[in-house]
């Protein structure tokens, strides 16, 4: 059974079951984010960990130590971050062929679960894998855990842009790009890619304008994330297409 006791100094707390719980999972850690009924973010805290390589009896003591694993909330999201995804068209997939359809794409590993997002925007389905023991570890704590990978996150969160015209949507990680190109309102590619330095960066926007065949004097670029990583980006960026733009929205 989970610890029931709740720190009094965290006041906040205190009606805990009209706020929202957001967890990000990355492979160094993790990060909770609290909100009101309001959907203000009341909390945050980053948590410094080596959860891939962890097991349940390393896991679970690290997650009691935190309040807000302690508590009930409206609802609980966990957006889990990899490069362990295959976006597919929503006609073409089946639930129970899940799992066929990844490891068409991903060669299979030991203990890990095939889950999947809906995305209705682009009426397509982000299939995805998560380690077992993540998984299992979250769902005791938080029983009505939602799932979703970060790509499924990030197509979602893209439906608010106009995207008729060529455009390339870039989210930044740590030494990571996931690129998303659409025209028309269409997905054509979403691929992530490995970088070290800007040119290298440059360099895999111009191959996916290259492969797509898309106008480089009109495609626009949508750099998401910046504040936090590669802060010379831009301006190389810039020096190729035209059309570069950053979009300050902090990550959840």
């Amino acid at each position: 059974m989970l610890s029931e006791n709740v720190s009094s100094q965290d006041k906040f707390f205190k009606q805990s079951n009209s706020y929202s719980l957001s967890i990000r999972l990355l492979p160094n850690g993790f990060s909770f984010f609290v909100y009101d009924d309001q959907k203000r973010l009341i909390s945050s805290k980053n948590i410094k960990a080596p959860l891939f390589v962890m097991n349940k009896e390393e896991l679970i003591p690290l997650l009691l130590k935190e309040p807000e694993t302690q508590l009930s909330y409206q609802n609980v999201k966990l957006t889990y971050e990899s490069n362990r995804y295959s976006v597919v068209p929503q006609m073409i997939f089946k639930k129970e062929e899940a799992e066929c359809l990844f490891y068409f794409h991903h060669k299979k590993e030991k203990n890990e679960i095939v889950l999947s997002n809906p995305i209705a925007s682009f009426e397509a389905v982000n299939i995805f894998s998560v380690p077992s023991i993540i998984y299992e570890v979250f769902e005791q704590f938080f029983p009505k855990l939602n799932i979703e990978h970060h790509i499924t996150r990030f197509l979602i969160n893209l439906q608010v842009y106009t995207n008729k015209e060529e455009n390339l949507n870039v989210c930044l990680r740590e030494h990571l790009m996931d690129v998303v190109a659409i025209e028309n309102n269409r997905l054509m590619l979403i691929n992530s890619f490995v970088f070290q330095t800007p040119e290298d960066f440059v360099y895999y926007l111009l191959r996916v304008i290259e492969e797509l065949s898309f106008d480089i004097d009109s495609c626009k670029i949508r750099l998401f994330n910046y504040e936090k990583y590669h802060s010379k980006l831009y301006n190389l960026t810039q020096k190729y297409m035209k059309h570069c733009e950053i979009i300050e929205k902090k990550r959840e």
